[in-house]
């Protein structure tokens, strides 16, 4: 995958995708959680050592990961069942990979 059919994803996944769908309760399947995956590496790789990213890149990345931690929490408030696996890794690995953009970590897995 490259850089931008990467950055293509998550600016999708940031409007029209998880964040807007997790507003409804609907969580993507595994599979898509491993293309978001994916695009996150690629990402993550192309911007290592990188002291400044992209201003909408950035957005995207905080909209995914603050609108459906939220989401998520408020439809645990309503009683809306998540999947399990969405719940408890999918949900973390998208958000720890985006951490590690942000911070610049080292290679995640």
């Amino acid at each position: 995958m490259t850089f931008e059919e990467a950055r293509a994803i998550i600016e999708f996944e940031a409007s029209e995708g998880i964040a807007y769908t997790s507003r409804h309760g609907v969580y993507p399947i595994r599979a898509r959680v491993e293309e978001i995956l994916e695009a996150l590496r690629t990402i993550h790789r192309a911007l290592k050592g990188q002291t400044v990213i992209d201003r909408k890149l950035a957005a995207s990345l905080f909209v995914i990961s603050d609108q459906v931690q939220g989401n998520m929490g408020g439809a645990l408030e309503r009683g809306i069942p998540i999947s399990e696996e969405f719940s408890t890794l999918g949900f973390f690995e998208i958000d720890n990979l985006i951490l590690a953009i942000f911070e610049d970590w080292d290679e995640v897995k």
